[in-house]
């Protein structure tokens, strides 16, 4: 599960992402621009969120290049915070069970802006192709795996937070962001975050941010 901790200058508010969580998957494509820029995907079957691209070589005796793009999906239910709340600083907590990067640069994790429905759809996978501004973000050496890790969103990232309703957010690697084809031989740049993970999130200690 994911947590987004909310500051105002005398309150703080927390949220459990509830179970829309998901991934969706552009499936193995011929180019990477099909993979990347596809106007639908395959909804995964659970809700654990792994952003990610790749590139691999199948069949014999000639491989045929195949590529492949996934996006996940968060969401909250942050109405409790009325429309009088006002936000000075908000971090997403997100447990990593694991991350791999063939290619440098590409793995880096960002959070952006989400407009998915509830639940999700495979259109949702083509609508978030121009969400490219980072409302927050870690670099790839910063992730710890087997660990859960904090992502400080910015002024662009808070403005995102509804607070009347269900904050919805789209978390891309940077690869997918930057239009980045991935290459090597069975090449992987991903996040793997967990949505299995118990709510141990609610009891971490958080320190206040104010920018």
């Amino acid at each position: 599960m994911a947590k987004l901790v909310v500051y105002s200058a005398t309150d703080v508010r927390t949220f459990i992402s509830t179970g829309s969580d998901i991934n969706i998957d552009s499936d193995w494509q011929l180019s990477w621009d099909a993979a990347h820029d596809a106007a639908t995907g395959t909804l995964s079957g659970d809700t654990d969120v792994i952003p990610r691209t790749a590139f691999d070589e199948f069949g014999t005796p000639t491989p045929t290049s195949k590529w492949k793009c996934e996006r996940g999906f968060l969401y909250f239910d942050t109405s409790a915070l009325g429309a009088g709340w006002t936000i000075t600083a908000a971090i997403l907590t997100v447990y990593v069970y694991a991350k791999q990067f063939t290619n440098a640069g590409h793995a880096d994790l960002h959070i952006v802006e989400g407009v998915q429905d509830d639940p999700a759809q495979a259109n949702d996978f083509g609508d978030h192709l121009l969400k490219v501004t980072s409302g927050g973000s870690i670099v790839y050496a910063d992730i710890v795996d087997d660990a859960f890790n904090d992502i400080t969103l910015n002024a662009t990232g808070r403005g995102w937070i509804n607070k009347t309703g269900t904050t919805k957010f789209c978390v891309k690697v940077s690869g997918d962001i930057d239009d980045l084809s991935p290459s090597g031989v069975s090449s992987g740049n991903a996040i793997f975050i967990s949505n299995d993970e118990p709510p141990l999130l609610a009891s971490r200690s958080q320190a206040v941010i104010i920018d």
